[in-house]
């Protein structure tokens, strides 16, 4: 285990030198707040081509409504929320017409912590088996942060069973916080399934350099499944800040699973300055 342990820092440091990185804590600078007055309703989003996902386990699964209302109400009682295996058959197993009843009772729990969680797993799941109605009732929603969170959810959901439309989805979205939460989000989901395709829309959707955190992901989840191909794409990437990132996630995953190989490749890129 020591000598494991010593590989990984070894491998880490040559990495961060032949990257001319100093390794720190990468922080994202905090959203500036400050307080909007909407005047006017909320622009409609692009109308999505979506398809109907799964919509259920086996019948004899799934509980009956009235008891899942049921159990919403006694969520105040308990005062928390916690994601059981019993939650999640229950949400697992939620049809698109359920969520009305169910957003109405989760609208009048007294807890906010439980009603942004439910809200959040909600919108999750009937992104899943109907984006279409989930975004249009997520749409609804004043605009703002709960709103934005929503819709990210649905993005979530859809992906999960659609990627292919939840990206077509999301890139015609304006500029703005929504469509960078929701690439975020999209790419994230992408990045362990197909990391090249994930790169690619984080190299199309980019422009503004809003994503710069959705790019170390990418390279941690990729050298995690192949840390050859993850490494010959990082070192493809010119000197800079970008490359720094890719090359740190790339030594880190691969570290972890093969010190040895990460240390020989991190040699390799400082022997080529």
């Amino acid at each position: 285990m020591r000598a494991k342990l010593r590989w990984f820092a070894i491998a880490l440091a040559i990495s961060a030198f032949a990257a001319g990185f100093v390794v720190r804590p990468i922080l994202s600078p905090a959203p500036a707040v400050a307080a909007r007055l909407v005047l006017l309703p909320a622009a409609p989003l692009p109308t999505a081509q979506a398809s109907l996902g799964p919509t259920q386990l086996e019948s004899r699964e799934k509980p009956p409504l009235p008891l899942v209302v049921a159990k919403i109400r006694e969520l105040d009682r308990q005062g928390t929320w916690v994601f059981t295996k019993e939650w999640e058959v229950i949400i697992n197993t939620l049809a698109p017409a359920d969520f009305p009843a169910l957003f109405a009772a989760v609208g009048k729990l007294a807890t906010r912590s439980i009603r942004e969680a439910l809200t959040e797993a909600f919108y999750s799941r009937w992104g899943e088996c109907d984006p279409a109605g989930a975004l249009s009732h997520a749409q609804t929603l004043p605009l703002g942060r709960a709103r934005d969170s929503a819709l990210s959810k649905v993005v979530q959901g859809w992906a999960y069973t659609h990627p292919a439309e939840a990206v077509a989805w999301v890139k015609k979205l304006p500029s703005g916080s929504l469509r960078t939460t929701a690439l975020s989000v999209v790419i994230h989901y992408l990045a362990p399934r197909d990391p090249q395709g994930a790169l690619a829309l984080f190299q199309e959707t980019n422009a503004t350099g809003d994503l710069r955190n959705s790019l170390s992901p990418i390279f941690t989840a990729w050298a995690a499944s192949d840390p050859s191909a993850a490494a010959a794409r990082a070192a493809d990437f010119s000197p800079g800040p970008q490359r720094q990132l890719v090359v740190r996630a790339v030594a880190q995953a691969w570290a972890a699973r093969d010190p040895q190989a990460a240390l020989a490749w991190a040699t390799s890129l400082s022997s080529s300055g």
